[in-house]
């Protein structure tokens, strides 16, 4: 099966063959509008292809340990391949959460028009804990720490920063209450990282430490950035050495061992070698021409 970025190619020079094509006059041109019409229709399936691929392949690290095929039931995806989740919002809450659910229900269609494709970034930059400068909105220049991250939508939350407020009517004798709550901010265009160094906001590149480590570096300043122990917290721990194995864990020992030691044999001569059996015939010889 051709890649989508060949398939584009292809049709791309299709286009540019059936725009070059000279027409008979007698021919109606409606025949030419009807081809490039097919053609970027079909353009534009395989570039929205293309994005809900790199879309769907980009999860939340906090809950990295839990089962794939749990996460995909939770959000309706099937199970046949040729299946595209093109309605489904990534939201601030997780895909068995019910605030997710609920947007995401199949009555709650969503037009063609407000489907959202977002292709995620190619290098993740920001992660939670993270002390951040906001560069848009009431809190223009204000720094907070980033809570939570979307990656799906290419969203962090700023603690304390870009607040919308909720009202809750007085009811059964508890009284009304206004709760606080940040909104999602664009990791790109809407904040900034700040330089551990001087508390500035810089941009940063990934490079590669003497040990072999793959580290941020400030362009400004030339000093790593080290992503924050929140950023490696998951669901069944905080640290990793911290975690306490439990009875149904494979253990340490099991995983390093070594079962398998390849050779130049083909399957079938190792299995006779593991069952003693010898081969005394010769196989004939082969000729190619």
């Amino acid at each position: 099966m051709a890649s989508p970025i060949a398939a584009w190619e292809l049709n791309q020079s299709a286009i540019n063959a059936a725009i070059n094509q000279p027409i008979n006059q007698s021919t109606d041109r409606s025949a030419e509008t009807v081809v490039l019409f097919s053609l970027n229709k079909q353009i534009s399936n395989i570039m929205v292809r293309l994005a809900v691929r790199l879309l769907t392949s980009a999860r939340n690290t906090y809950f990295r340990n839990f089962p794939q095929a749990y996460i995909d039931r939770e959000m309706g995806v099937k199970r046949d391949p040729a299946y595209k989740p093109r309605t489904y919002r990534n939201t601030e809450h997780r895909p068995w959460a019910m605030q997710e659910k609920n947007l995401n229900h199949p009555r709650n269609k969503i037009p063609p028009q407000k489907r959202l494709v977002h292709a995620p970034l190619p290098e993740w930059e920001i992660f939670q804990g993270d002390m951040v400068q906001v560069l848009v909105g009431k809190d223009k220049g204000r720094r907070g720490e980033v809570v939570q991250t979307v990656q799906e939508r290419n969203w962090c939350f700023v603690g304390g920063r870009n607040l919308t407020y909720e009202k809750y009517a007085e009811s059964s004798g508890i009284p009304a209450k206004l709760i606080s709550k940040e909104l999602p901010l664009d990791v790109v265009t809407e904040v900034a990282l700040l330089d551990p160094v001087d508390n500035e906001p810089t941009k940063i590149e990934w490079r590669y430490t003497e040990q072999g480590d793959r580290v941020r570096v400030s362009k400004r300043t030339g000093r790593i950035i080290p992503i924050p122990h929140l950023a490696m917290e998951t669901y069944e721990y905080k640290t990793k050495s911290t975690y306490r194995e439990e009875p149904k864990d494979t253990r340490q020992k099991e995983l390093s061992e070594v079962t398998y030691v390849p050779t130049s044999k083909t399957f079938e001569e190792e299995i006779m070698d593991k069952m003693g059996i010898v081969e005394t015939r010769k196989q004939g010889g082969t000729f190619w021409y």
